[in-house]
């Protein structure tokens, strides 16, 4: 009876193998004379599937705290743990209400906004590799002070995940008011000498010249009171 030895071998798949089937084939011959060669040749067809984890983080880059009407940044980063790679990659990032978005990008993705809401799309991420992704938005004028904003983003794929617990992270930023106010008045050279006791300089609008000015959020008002 013939002597059988048995012959061990591992493999490792690369990790962007589409899923499906593989068909390993092993195939054996000597040097003496073989009746049989229709058993020379076996095949051990394995089943391939895809698998995941994706973890983003999202942390506040720029202006913290800002002043209302100044811009600031935000930056996502999506990471892929393998141990295959991620397919048709999306994150959605939700502005709050009083910001707006001026640009959102990264290398390999394409961005649309719409609302309050861009989303950001990449064909594939490798396993082991991680994606950046960087947003940029102004809080607007109105935003009261001490208003804290809040920034979400969540990443999903078409590759099947370990766990999508950690597919979602916010970032806050803190809002300070600020203003600059300053105010000149002046008046016609015409009423550069008036008598003690006429009203003509103010009855004539020699006194109604007043420029002002205003820097940042300001609510107040102003008021022109004559000399006494």
């Amino acid at each position: 009876m013939p002597k059988r030895c048995p012959q061990r071998q591992r493999d490792r798949l690369a990790a962007d193998t589409a899923p499906g089937v593989i068909t390993n084939v092993a195939y054996v011959h000597g040097t003496a004379p073989d009746p049989l060669h229709a058993n020379n040749t076996a095949f051990d067809p394995v089943p391939v599937d895809a698998l995941t984890n994706l973890v983003l983080t999202k942390s506040t880059t720029g202006a913290n705290p800002v002043q209302a009407g100044e811009g600031t940044a935000f930056t996502v980063a999506v990471a892929n743990e393998g141990p295959s790679d991620a397919r048709d990659v999306t994150v959605v990032d939700t502005l709050p209400a009083g910001v707006v978005l001026v640009s959102a990008g990264g290398p390999g993705w394409t961005c649309a906004p719409s609302g309050q809401q861009v989303t950001c799309v990449r064909p594939a991420l490798a396993a082991g590799a991680t994606a950046p992704l960087d947003v940029t938005a102004e809080v607007e004028s109105g935003v009261p002070d001490g208003a804290i904003l809040t920034n979400t983003a969540t990443v999903t794929t078409s590759t099947p995940q370990t766990s999508t617990l950690d597919d979602t992270d916010s970032a806050t930023v803190t809002v300070v008011a600020a203003a600059d106010v300053s105010i000149a008045k002046s008046h016609a050279p015409a009423y550069d000498d008036v008598p003690a006791g006429s009203q003509a300089g103010r009855t004539s609008g020699g006194w109604k010249s007043i420029r002002a000015r205003f820097c940042g959020r300001y609510r107040g008002s102003s008021m022109d009171q004559a000399p006494l």
